[in-house]
């Protein structure tokens, strides 16, 4: 009898175990920081006027990428912000832009897809007014399409792209070689692409930490990236369960959330509308392993913004204001 009950209990827990080890682990969702501060912009004239696609801060300039305008590249003075030159034109010639797109990088280099092809990306050197291409990578088609990327300090490039699926792409570029796909879910009750709850937006660190920010989900995810790019690996998660959309019923009543994500050498930053159309946006930084450090409010919150941390502030450009860049000194 005793052997019997042994045996029951023995059964019984393989089947615990069996049961345990096949349910996915959920990963528990931090909280958002709590410390907030308020940033005022600074309203300063732009001449001449650019209506920017992109910003991003290279050495000592802020520089713009607009598609509609006959220079696609605008150079500003980081200090004042007063136009230092221009550069570019569209079209497939052997110095055009074609589908133009900027990829943030910490080696002081401006790295720009879509140089003399669509499938070129190219790294360029900025000294003295002047421009010009030090590096070029050509790319399988399969990279085209991937946005908000980082090129980080071994040539690797990381971005998100969303096509038939919505994956985190680790490209090599030197090898042209896809390292690592990551795919996240769609939703097969969503009948409108553009409001895929998982679409997002990415951004890396020096230290190969990835930040991916949810466009309809109060959640922002941090993986990490190992050295070779082999490797990708969710670290933490950070969001608002209590503020977020759970149901997707009717897709023009999806609330937005992260609007853009940003990073430097080791910090990230995160602009969240926090479920409003145009108010209540905040600017959420954390440290590259995913720590809450410190989150902003806005007097004027900006769409467009880069990161100048040798100045310590964020520029920043709205399209109802066209005629003004935005700065926010940090404190």
């Amino acid at each position: 009898m005793k052997d019997k009950i042994w045996e029951i209990f023995y059964v019984a827990g393989l089947l615990c175990l069996l049961l345990c080890s096949c349910t996915p682990k959920k990963f528990p969702i931090h909280e958002k920081g709590k410390q907030k501060k308020l940033l005022t912009a600074e309203l300063i004239p732009i001449q001449p006027l650019i209506d920017p696609d992109q910003m991003i801060v290279c050495g000592d300039y802020l520089v713009t990428c607009s598609s509609r305008c006959d220079t696609i590249l605008s150079f500003f003075l980081c200090d004042s912000l007063k136009f230092a030159f221009g550069k570019g034109s569209k079209g497939e010639g052997p110095e055009d832009f074609t589908m133009p797109w900027f990829y943030n990088s910490f080696d002081q280099h401006l790295y720009i897809r879509g140089f003399s092809k669509a499938n070129i990306t190219a790294a360029f050197d900025i000294a003295d007014n002047k421009f010009f291409p030090i590096n070029r990578y050509q790319q399988t088609n399969a990279l085209l399409g991937i946005n908000f990327g980082t090129v980080l300090p071994n040539n690797i490039l990381v971005g998100y792209k969303h096509d038939a699926d919505i994956a985190i792409w680790a490209y090599d570029l030197v090898r042209d070689t896809l390292l690592q796909r990551m795919t996240l879910e769609l939703n097969e009750k969503i009948e409108e692409d553009f409001y895929q709850e998982n679409r997002g937006m990415t951004a890396a660190t020096a230290q190969g930490t990835i930040a991916y920010a949810y466009r309809y989900k109060n959640q922002i995810d941090f993986l990490r990236l190992s050295e070779d790019g082999q490797q990708l690996q969710i670290i933490k998660k950070i969001g608002d369960q209590q503020n977020t959309n759970i149901t997707f019923t009717n897709n023009h009543e999806i609330k937005p959330y992260y609007a853009n994500l940003i990073s430097t050498k080791d910090k990230f930053y995160a602009l969240c509308q926090n479920g409003n159309e145009t108010t209540q946006w905040q600017l959420e930084i954390y440290s590259y392993d995913g720590e809450p450090i410190i989150t902003y409010t806005f007097d004027i919150a900006p769409l467009l913004l880069c990161a100048d941390e040798k100045n310590n502030c964020i520029y920043g450009y709205r399209y109802d204001k066209p005629d003004f860049f935005l700065r926010y000194q940090l404190n």
